[in-house]
C-alpha cells in the first residue's frame, strides 16, 4: 500500500532558549488506510508513527482547506504535521525551527498551508523556519519506486 512517509522535527525555543525538540514521523491516507498499515507493522513501529490525537478533528480541520472536492491531498502527512503542530507545539514556544524529511515532494497546496502557518507565526509574533527536504522529481510513489529500480 503506497503511502508517504514524513519525518518531522520541531526544536521548540522560549525566549532564545531551546525547551525542547520532537522527533515524529506521520504516514498519509484516511483513517482506514492508516490502520490499515498500522495492522501489518510491528508493535514498536507502531507506536513511533504519529495519529492525530482525533481523527473526528483532524477531519474537521482539513475539510477546512481549499483542496478539490475528492482530492486525498487533505490527508497528506504536511496536513497532519501541521494539525499536530498547532494543537501540541505552538502554544509551547515563541521561536520554532522545523525539519521535514518527505519521501514525497510537497504539493502545491502543502506548499501553500506550510507558508500560511509561517505567515501565522509572524502575525503572532513567533519565528518560524521551516526546511523542507525532498527531492522535487518525486512527486508520486511511483517516482520513488523507480528510482529505487535504478540503483
Amino acid at each position: 500500500m503506497a503511502s508517504n512517509r514524513l519525518f518531522a522535527v520541531t526544536e521548540i525555543c522560549l525566549n532564545e532558549d531551546i525547551v525542547d525538540s520532537v522527533s515524529e514521523i506521520f504516514i498519509s491516507g484516511n483513517q482506514a488506510k492508516f490502520n490499515t498499515i498500522i495492522s501489518g507493522a510491528s508493535d514498536e513501529m507502531s507506536h513511533i508513527i504519529t495519529e492525530p490525537s482525533s481523527w473526528v478533528k483532524f477531519e474537521s480541520f482539513s475539510l477546512k482547506t481549499n483542496f478539490k472536492e475528492g482530492t486525498t491531498a487533505k490527508n497528506d502527512t504536511e496536513m497532519k504535521y501541521i494539525f499536530n503542530f498547532l494543537e501540541k507545539h505552538y502554544n509551547r514556544g515563541d521561536q520554532f525551527t522545523i525539519t521535514l524529511k518527505s519521501i514525497l515532494y510537497a504539493c502545491d497546496n502543502c506548499k501553500l498551508y506550510l507558508q500560511a502557518l509561517q505567515n501565522q507565526a509572524m502575525l503572532d509574533g513567533k519565528i518560524l523556519k521551516i526546511n523542507f527536504i525532498a527531492d522535487p522529481a518525486i512527486d508520486k510513489m511511483v517516482d520513488a519506486r523507480n528510482l529505487l529500480e535504478l540503483n
